[in-house]
Protein backbone atom coordinates (compact mmCIF):
# COMPACT_ATOMS: atom_id res chain seq x y z
CA UNK A 1 0.00 0.00 0.00
CA UNK A 2 1.35 3.44 -0.99
CA UNK A 3 0.64 6.59 0.93
CA UNK A 4 0.53 9.96 -0.72
CA UNK A 5 1.41 12.92 1.42
CA UNK A 6 -0.37 16.18 0.63
CA UNK A 7 0.83 19.48 1.90
CA UNK A 8 -1.74 22.25 1.89
CA UNK A 9 -0.22 25.70 1.83
CA UNK A 10 -1.88 28.88 2.95
CA UNK A 11 -2.90 31.10 0.02
CA UNK A 12 -0.41 33.91 -0.54
CA UNK A 13 0.29 36.64 -3.06
CA UNK A 14 3.21 34.74 -4.61
CA UNK A 15 1.95 31.16 -4.79
CA UNK A 16 1.33 30.91 -8.54
CA UNK A 17 -2.46 30.93 -8.10
CA UNK A 18 -5.15 33.54 -8.51
CA UNK A 19 -6.60 33.66 -5.03
CA UNK A 20 -7.56 36.00 -2.22
CA UNK A 21 -8.57 39.28 -3.90
CA UNK A 22 -5.97 39.15 -6.72
CA UNK A 23 -7.26 40.27 -10.13
CA UNK A 24 -4.81 37.91 -11.90
CA UNK A 25 -2.24 35.34 -10.79
CA UNK A 26 -0.14 36.89 -8.00
CA UNK A 27 -0.96 40.48 -8.91
CA UNK A 28 -3.55 43.21 -8.50
CA UNK A 29 -6.21 43.56 -5.89
CA UNK A 30 -6.33 45.70 -2.81
CA UNK A 31 -3.90 43.67 -0.68
CA UNK A 32 -1.32 42.39 -3.19
CA UNK A 33 1.70 44.67 -3.55
CA UNK A 34 2.62 43.30 -7.00
CA UNK A 35 0.97 45.23 -9.85
CA UNK A 36 -0.14 43.40 -13.01
CA UNK A 37 1.72 43.53 -16.33
CA UNK A 38 0.15 44.36 -19.71
CA UNK A 39 -2.55 41.85 -20.80
CA UNK A 40 -3.20 40.65 -17.23
CA UNK A 41 -6.67 40.99 -15.72
CA UNK A 42 -7.50 44.07 -13.66
CA UNK A 43 -10.39 45.82 -11.93
CA UNK A 44 -9.00 49.32 -11.57
CA UNK A 45 -6.04 51.34 -12.85
CA UNK A 46 -4.30 50.71 -9.51
CA UNK A 47 -4.03 46.98 -10.38
CA UNK A 48 -1.72 47.68 -13.36
CA UNK A 49 2.00 48.52 -13.36
CA UNK A 50 1.33 51.34 -15.81
CA UNK A 51 -1.98 52.40 -14.18
CA UNK A 52 -3.94 51.70 -17.38
CA UNK A 53 -6.77 49.19 -16.85
CA UNK A 54 -9.09 49.10 -19.87
CA UNK A 55 -12.47 49.41 -18.21
CA UNK A 56 -14.53 47.40 -20.71
CA UNK A 57 -12.18 44.42 -21.27
CA UNK A 58 -10.69 44.54 -17.75
CA UNK A 59 -7.09 44.02 -18.87
CA UNK A 60 -3.98 46.10 -18.31
CA UNK A 61 -3.33 47.89 -21.60
CA UNK A 62 -0.29 49.59 -23.07
CA UNK A 63 -0.23 53.10 -24.48
CA UNK A 64 0.13 52.13 -28.15
CA UNK A 65 -1.69 55.14 -29.56
CA UNK A 66 0.44 57.57 -27.61
CA UNK A 67 3.63 55.76 -28.63
CA UNK A 68 2.55 55.78 -32.27
CA UNK A 69 1.69 59.48 -32.21
CA UNK A 70 4.94 60.29 -30.41
CA UNK A 71 7.02 58.45 -33.02
CA UNK A 72 5.03 60.07 -35.83
CA UNK A 73 5.68 63.52 -34.33
CA UNK A 74 9.41 62.78 -33.98
CA UNK A 75 9.58 61.76 -37.65
CA UNK A 76 7.75 64.96 -38.62
CA UNK A 77 10.16 67.12 -36.61
CA UNK A 78 13.14 65.25 -38.06
CA UNK A 79 11.82 65.63 -41.62
CA UNK A 80 11.05 69.32 -41.09
CA UNK A 81 14.61 69.88 -39.80
CA UNK A 82 16.05 68.27 -42.94
CA UNK A 83 14.01 70.58 -45.16
CA UNK A 84 15.24 73.74 -43.45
Amino acid sequence: MKFISLCLLEPSYDDGNKNQDETDVDCGGSNCTEKCAINKNCSTNADCKNNNCHQSVKQCQGYLVISFLDSLYREYVSFRTILQ
